[in-house]
């Protein structure tokens, strides 16, 4: 019939589309049956070699009784089970759930997403996106952190600040204000310039030690005009250690 021929063709644009798209797609009706699965969930399974690649082998299963057979992180387990089921119920239209998935070589971190279908269609939307990339810079900035505050929580002696690429202190630890004579208040968010007259240099001195840090290579012959400074580059700040002039 005419409805029966506008309804495949419906299915066949929906799975060109999913076909087409980069996150990992499952579509589920109301039973939580898979009724759809694009490329790039099934090019995942055979990156890691798992025994599900085609759409035949998902199309027809039950989605919760798949991921309690088989034990695979990255169809989120017993809690996105449930979240499934919540969506599908109309409990909640949409569920979230990070997954971590631990493979021999790295490990890849996903957001696993359910959505209810809208309209009369009783189903569900499942989306797997890729996150490593964000997860991993997320660990660095937590590994950093963790680095400076141990470096600040052990330093009660040595002056440590930091400044951002527009030599602007973007940190200032209590030791280095006592050294300077400036408070974190005072110091933070300021130029490089206000430790000018602690250091005991003329502008044109500062100009050219600033120069050099934006270079990473500071002329070691100006850097002993003042109390000793210890650098080290950490990614897009630069760390400067400052021990007080013991004479």
């Amino acid at each position: 019939t005419r409805l029966e021929q506008e309804l495949a063709a419906s299915r066949g644009l929906l799975q060109a589309i999913a076909a087409a798209m980069a996150p990992h797609l499952l579509v589920l009706d109301g039973a939580a049956q898979v009724l759809m699965v694009n490329a790039a969930w099934l090019d995942y399974e055979l990156a890691r070699g798992r025994p599900r690649t085609s759409a035949a082998a998902w199309q027809g299963q039950d989605f919760p009784a798949l991921q309690a057979g088989d034990g695979d992180p990255a169809l989120g387990g017993e809690p996105f089970a449930a979240g499934v089921r919540a969506v599908l119920a109309g409990e909640r239209s949409q569920f979230r759930q990070e997954v971590q998935v631990p493979l021999a070589w790295e490990t890849h971190w996903f957001d696993l997403v359910a959505t209810r279908l809208p309209g009369d269609f009783q189903g569900a939307l499942i989306v797997r996106q890729d996150i490593t990339a964000l997860k991993r810079a997320e660990l660095a900035l937590l590994e950093q952190r963790t680095f400076l505050n141990s470096i600040l929580d052990s330093s009660r002696h040595l002056g440590i600040f930091a400044i951002d690429r527009e030599h602007r202190l973007a940190l200032f630890n209590p030791a280095a204000g006592t050294i300077f004579g400036l408070s974190q208040r005072e110091a933070l968010g300021r130029p490089l310039e206000v430790l000018r007259t602690a250091l005991g240099l003329d502008s044109d001195q500062l100009r050219q030690i600033m120069s050099d840090l934006a270079t990473q290579q500071p002329d070691p012959e100006q850097l002993a005009q003042f109390p000793l400074l210890q650098k080290r580059p950490i990614r897009n700040v630069l760390l400067i250690v400052v021990t007080p002039d013991r004479g």
